[in-house]
């Protein structure tokens, strides 16, 4: 299991700034501030979409094997295994984008991780619950599959947003808009 936390050990230790910040440096009005800047907002929003996607999706597994294909249930916990990959690059996405939070907003340190486990859990709850409002209103087990991709496309067009106000030089809560662009780009 520790190999699956290796990615966010070593994004976390990339992440971290060299020097420690006084205590109180920043407050809460201005890391509030810093929360609003649109790179911040947008990449959370993509954080949530991803893990709603994934979690919608890995969430309809079991009705998907035994109900759908009639597999029966001594298949579910192969066919887990294989999503499970899934799995992984969605965490792997999530570490990713949460350690784009934290460079994102230095001067809002304590409310920046909130905000990035937040918006992880929000994904995480509401993904599987979108994914059975599906099923509940008759659409059938194939639905959250459906409700997971149209999730997936809505990531896709907030990160392609992302990268629009990137390039035309949004600012973050305390980086130019160029600075901000070479850490999004990780150079």
């Amino acid at each position: 299991m520790a190999v699956v936390s290796l990615p966010a050990v070593l994004a976390i230790a990339r992440t971290i700034p060299d020097g420690r910040t006084e205590a109180g440096e920043a407050g809460a009005r201005e890391e509030l501030r810093v929360l609003r800047e649109a790179p911040l907002l947008l990449t959370l929003v993509t954080m949530a979409l991803v893990q709603g996607a994934t979690f919608c999706a890995f969430s309809s597994v079991e009705p998907l094997v035994t109900q759908v294909t009639g597999l029966g249930d001594r298949w579910v916990p192969t066919v887990l295994a294989l999503v499970c990959v899934q799995g992984m690059l969605a965490f792997g996405t999530g570490t990713v984008l949460i350690s784009r939070v934290f460079r994102l907003a230095v001067k809002a340190p304590t409310l920046a991780g909130a905000f990035a486990t937040a918006a992880f859990n929000v994904g995480g709850a509401v993904g599987p619950w979108a994914g059975g409002l599906a099923i509940g209103a008759g659409f059938g087990f194939r639905s959250p599959v459906w409700v997971s991709a149209g999730s997936t496309d809505f990531a896709l067009v907030t990160f392609g947003v992302l990268l629009a106000v990137r390039r035309r030089g949004g600012t973050t809560g305390n980086r130019s808009g160029a600075e901000a662009g070479r850490l999004f780009s990780g150079a």
